[in-house]
């Protein structure tokens, strides 16, 4: 199965500093992943509502961890390996969530790297792909601050994939109206020396 309908896209890449990479998944591998995460019942998601500090909802969403044998995991692993092609990072292990952001839902600025499943590893890449039209909510844009520190707002269509260096602060701004559907992971392996 052809997971991409598309070479990479760098036209979002202004530094052309490898923070980020964009490609956009073929129509079967999105519809893959939209009838998976249509066959999950409200007993499937877990709500997660973070303070940090004085920070009120410094994360407020809805968490569905899907098993490791699925095609979020088949397609996932997929993307990171065709990206880290440009970074050549040593990585080992993947891990998926698929994230439900109602009216309010959010992720303030925070970056991946460091936090892994497993001892001994650390996140080097996260990958976020869109399951929602973009029409179907407003707000909830994805920033990335590159390695120029300038803020990209990153697109949002329907099967958009950006991985991008764990290490690069990102959000996700706040939904004002309708639901966002992302799927988002992480590729771990030894630390970057």
């Amino acid at each position: 199965m052809e997971k991409f309908s598309d070479d990479l896209n760098e036209e979002y890449n202004y530094s052309r500093e490898d923070p980020f990479y964009v490609l956009a998944l073929s129509d079967e591998a999105v519809k893959e992943l939209t009838d998976y995460v249509s066959s999950l019942n409200d007993n499937a998601w877990q709500t997660h509502q973070t303070d940090y500090g004085d920070q009120k909802n410094f994360r407020l969403c809805d968490i569905h961890c899907p098993p490791s044998k699925t095609v979020v995991g088949s397609i996932g692993a997929s993307v990171f390996e065709t990206i880290n092609k440009k970074y050549e990072f040593d990585i080992e292990v993947f891990e998926f969530q698929i994230l439900r952001y109602g009216p309010g839902g959010n992720f303030d600025w925070h970056c991946d790297y460091g936090i892994a499943p497993e001892k001994n590893v650390w996140r080097k890449l996260s990958l976020s792909i869109q399951l929602s039209d973009p029409e179907d909510y407003e707000g909830g844009d994805l920033i990335l601050v590159d390695y120029c520190n300038r803020h990209c707002q990153l697109p949002k269509g329907k099967g958009n994939s950006i991985v991008f260096d764990s290490r690069c602060p990102h959000r996700a701004e706040p939904v004002t109206k309708g639901e966002r559907l992302v799927l988002v992971g992480w590729a771990s392996g030894p630390k970057l020396r």
